[in-house]
């Protein structure tokens, strides 16, 4: 069975809802085990479509989540994810610099951004470096404490 686009996204919802899925291929491998036949590239299309992000679960393994769902974590959550995979921890007078493993930048971001934490504008990810957007000086300052701490240095 094909589906619909509608029907297949669905089904993605509810596997990555209620399975730990940390691959597209998984992800498809679920869908035929429920007779949908699908590829890689499309998966890899609905998961943008639906907004959904790889982010660590609750013992640091990646694995797709809906965003919203993995909100309002806490620093001692994340603190195996951000010593694991940040190598060095850097700033400016208006930024800090998280420097992580190759590839690992946007994960961290999600596991950082999950925090909702009040001196945190916003990150920005790339392969191996995050930029945290703190909402002030003052909020750098504690921002990298924290970072520091964290981190192991």
């Amino acid at each position: 069975m094909k589906g619909t686009k509608r029907q297949r996204q669905a089904l993605i919802l509810e596997i990555v809802r209620h399975q730990a899925v940390s691959s597209q291929f998984e992800i498809v491998d679920s869908l035929a085990a429920r007779g949908v036949t699908t590829n890689q590239a499309t998966v890899s299309r609905d998961l943008r479509d639906l907004g959904l992000v790889r982010a660590p679960d609750r013992d640091g393994r990646p694995r797709y989540v809906v965003p919203a769902e993995n909100a309002g974590r806490t620093w001692e959550e994340i603190s195996e994810l951000l010593s694991d995979h940040v190598s060095d921890v850097d700033w400016s007078p208006q930024l800090v610099v998280l420097k992580t493993d190759s590839g690992a930048a946007h994960m961290v971001g999600v596991a950082v951004d999950s925090l909702r934490e009040p001196d945190i504008v916003g990150t920005v990810a790339g392969d191996d470096t995050l930029l945290v957007v703190p909402r002030s000086e003052a909020a750098r300052e504690r921002l990298v404490a924290r970072f520091l701490e964290v981190v192991g240095e």
